[in-house]
């Protein structure tokens, strides 16, 4: 039980730090283009 919920856990993890990036890289492209 403890390990599919740290599975879940890193999942979810992954996919907020690769919304995070692009959020980032929007707002430096932003800053590129602007």
């Amino acid at each position: 039980m403890m390990l599919s919920f740290s599975v879940i856990y890193l999942h979810f993890g992954i996919l907020t730090l690769k919304e995070r990036l692009m959020v980032l890289w929007k707002h430096v492209e932003a800053r590129m283009s602007g």
